[in-house]
């Protein structure tokens, strides 16, 4: 029913058949973070960025997912197609990580940052997002699909140490090779219609009225944000 933003017909998994795609497309996506994540700031330091303006970077990109979550969030859920919104957020990523190439510059590296993290860092929850409503009726469960991301990074980041030897430049185009092959994998899965489809607007008021939703909020804001301090200087720390 796509009044109540229900899927269309045809668009869920074989409820038998283990998910690869959706596995793969896990595996691939995790193993970009885990050399983009976790090798960014030893680039930013080996190009001459000093540790306060990483913290500039970091706060600036940070600000612009403020509106970048709540925007791709809304899309997706109107969205007649949201497969069509992670494949464009697939593609963005891919296509903007390659600009760190033409500069070294503080404030274009800034601007590069930003730019990448709009496109990248909300696919994790809209990939999420699609995956819960592909298993709705299979037989396998999120977690057997989420294990392709937590093996991705494990086996990622255990490699990619080996591989780089310093050469942090690497991780931009190996990124954008993870994301591409993100992309063509999510080219064939089946249409998701999102939830809000034809529906009316929810009052941003309603939602400070729930408190669970509030207490929810608190606890993510909290959380990732100590994340996000760890995230990006504890190699920094140990350098």
């Amino acid at each position: 029913d796509a009044a109540n933003g229900a899927p269309a017909a045809g668009t869920h998994e074989n409820p038998d058949r283990f998910p690869t795609r959706l596995f793969a497309i896990y595996y691939l996506f995790y193993a970009s973070q885990a050399i983009y994540n976790t090798y960014l700031n030893l680039y930013l330091t080996d190009v001459g960025v000093s540790q306060p303006r990483i913290g500039m970077i970091v706060s600036v990109s940070t600000l612009c997912l403020l509106a970048a979550q709540p925007f791709w969030g809304n899309v997706s859920d109107r969205a007649k197609n949201k497969t069509a919104v992670l494949r464009l957020m697939l593609l963005g990523g891919a296509l903007t990580v390659g600009i760190f190439y033409f500069s070294t510059n503080f404030w274009f590296l800034m601007f590069a940052v930003s730019l990448f993290a709009v496109f990248y860092v909300p696919t994790a929850p809209i990939l999420d997002n699609h995956s819960l409503e592909l298993l709705e009726h299979s037989r396998w469960n999120f977690g057997h699909v989420r294990m392709g991301g937590t093996v991705g990074y494990a086996i990622t980041v255990f490699a990619a140490g080996f591989f780089f030897r310093e050469r942090y430049g690497d991780i931009f185009w190996m990124t954008a090779a993870l994301l591409t092959a993100c992309l063509l994998l999510a080219l064939s899965l089946p249409h998701v219609r999102g939830y809000r489809t034809g529906a009316r607007k929810t009052p941003y008021r309603e939602i400070l009225k729930n408190k669970k939703m509030i207490a929810l909020i608190g606890f993510s804001l909290a959380f990732y944000l100590g994340q996000n301090f760890y995230n990006n200087f504890y190699l920094i720390y140990f350098r």
